[in-house]
């Protein structure tokens, strides 16, 4: 799916037009925020089976997906907020990048800044193995202290049944149970 703009779908505008899309939200409502990575298999399908509330953002596959995320929570606080990529023990791709293990505190600076002074941050991480491993569990303790957030992770595949507990609050049960592809 390009990153310009998609239809019916708010933060799927490119870049330059991120300001004018970004609605205000009051600061004591929950928001919650998906982010994709273009490559995700099937992403129309996970784009239209959000839940009603959760406001969807694709990152452009040529750009940096750290940085991308890093712009869009100046302009938007949240306080949930799932990311949806392919992944590997002890790393995620987003965007032109691999967030992994040995380059955390590279965007330590940027990452910090993903919650702010929100209470009780939560940040899923829908990608499959990316907490497992020593590795794995490493790059979830490490994310944890630098982003002060509550991070969840798999040790295994993601989709095709298999998902995370918080992942309901995301996504409509149909299609949680008819996605057929992994993450």
């Amino acid at each position: 799916m390009p990153s310009s703009v998609c239809p019916r779908l708010q933060f799927c505008a490119p870049q330059s037009k991120l300001q004018e899309t970004v609605p205000s939200a009051p600061h004591t409502q929950r928001i919650r925020l998906a982010v994709f990575d273009s490559r995700v298999p099937d992403l129309d399908v996970l784009l239209a089976g959000l839940q009603v509330g959760v406001r969807p953002f694709v990152l452009a596959g040529d750009k940096d997906g750290v940085t991308q995320i890093s712009e869009v929570l100046q302009l938007l606080p949240i306080h949930e907020m799932e990311i949806v990529a392919p992944g590997f023990r002890g790393g995620i791709h987003l965007g032109s990048t691999a967030l992994t293990l040995g380059n955390l505190t590279q965007y330590e600076h940027q990452l910090r800044g993903w919650f702010g002074e929100v209470d009780s941050p939560e940040l899923s991480l829908l990608a499959s193995n990316v907490a497992g491993g020593e590795v794995g569990n490493e790059f979830i303790t490490q994310l944890t202290a630098i982003t002060g957030a509550t991070v969840r992770a798999s040790t295994q595949r993601i989709g095709q049944g298999q998902w995370l507990t918080a992942t309901a609050k995301t996504f409509k049960p149909l299609v949680l149970n008819t996605y057929s592809a992994t993450i």
